[in-house]
């Protein structure tokens, strides 16, 4: 560990006597300097410079967004391992201020824990102090265990105790609304599609797209779903040299129907970029999204260790960042229902009409 820690120090040392290639004021860098002596000289514990350097290191990778991180060559083996873990805490979650805020349950379902409630520990592990990619390893398992968890109660911070069982990803489900229409609920992006979902769609000429609870931080699975239902496309994101673009293509199989894409503050991220390409041509409908759909780069620094670094924003269809901003929906549903019944998708019909 000495040895690791040398190599930090002396690489963070030799840093800072080249030229930054973005000039850093002097006396930001005499403050750096200031705290890093003072918990040198002062912090109860004697802790090793590469320690203090590697946490620093940690806050400025934070400070970029929140689920950037900094992470360590061996741990970053585990983050290429999360595509392969096909079980997880069934919900999904964003980092926010250091806290695991929960976005969403999978497809809605009661697991006894509500949207911006606070995930504070796994199996009695703190969550507060990991970033996002180490929280996920936390959650995602290559099998099906009970885990203990406790959480905070959003608004009034109550701990309470949890014993949930981790899961696969929920595949889409179909609900026939009328003999013209059917619901396709999409609640995770990372699942299979059906073999049969195509020519299921088919027999139906007005299809409701439920993004509601859809939340995969996976926009790769996004662009996937997007050539599947809508064919040939691409989506904007912003990075800081201007616009970018990625493109998606398949068979397109909802091109000729007419669809109502459905969304609420739970559709995030992955949901929320599919329904930017959904949205191109046909009407996004229900409440306003959660607001936040970042792409983020990985890059490998000299030691071998990992900076996951948020790169830009995908735009909606009006060029406008999802950045702290929700998407508009075409049409707004006031009191709009969670349920996802066939009764529920009937008044939601009524109130497009």
């Amino acid at each position: 560990m000495k040895k690791v820690h040398f190599f930090v120090v002396f690489s963070f040392l030799a840093f800072l006597s080249i030229k930054p290639v973005c000039e850093i004021a002097d006396d930001n860098w005499l403050l750096f300097k200031q705290v890093y002596t003072l918990i040198k000289e002062t912090y109860v514990e004697d802790k090793q410079s590469g320690e203090i350097i590697i946490g620093a290191l940690k806050g400025l990778a934070k400070a970029t967004g929140p689920e950037s991180g900094y992470i360590s060559k061996e741990k970053y083996s585990q983050v290429e391992n999360l595509n392969k873990m096909k079980f997880q805490l069934p919900f999904y979650i964003t980092k926010e201020d250091g806290f695991a805020r929960v976005i969403s349950s999978f497809g809605g379902k009661d697991f006894g824990v509500e949207s911006g409630d606070i995930l504070k520990s796994v199996e009695g592990k703190s969550i507060f102090d990991l970033n996002y990619p180490e929280t996920m390893i936390e959650i995602k398992k290559d099998k099906e265990i009970e885990m203990n968890c406790s959480f905070m109660k959003k608004g009034t911070l109550k701990v309470f105790e949890k014993k949930i069982k981790t899961g696969s990803y929920y595949s889409p489900e179909i609900v026939k609304v009328d003999e013209n229409t059917i619901a396709l609920q999409i609640p995770c992006l990372e699942s299979e599609t059906p073999v049969d979902l195509k020519e299921s769609l088919k027999k139906f000429s007005k299809i409701i797209v439920d993004l509601r609870c859809c939340a995969s931080d996976d926009y790769e699975s996004a662009l996937r779903w997007a050539g599947f239902l809508f064919g040939k496309g691409e989506v904007k994101y912003l990075v800081r040299s201007g616009e970018k673009k990625l493109e998606y293509e398949g068979e397109g199989i909802l091109s000729k129907s007419k669809c109502y894409i459905l969304v609420d503050s739970t559709t995030a991220r992955g949901g929320e970029v599919l329904a930017v390409a959904g949205g191109k041509n046909f009407q996004i409908v229900g409440e306003e999204t959660f607001g936040f759909a970042a792409k983020h780069q990985v890059l490998t620094l000299k030691n071998g260790d990992k900076l996951i670094i948020l790169e830009g924003y995908f735009l909606d269809k009006n060029g406008e960042e999802i950045k702290d901003k929700p998407i508009k929906p075409d049409v707004l549903i006031e009191n709009l229902t969670a349920k996802r019944d066939q009764k529920s998708y009937i008044e939601i019909l009524n109130k497009l009409k």
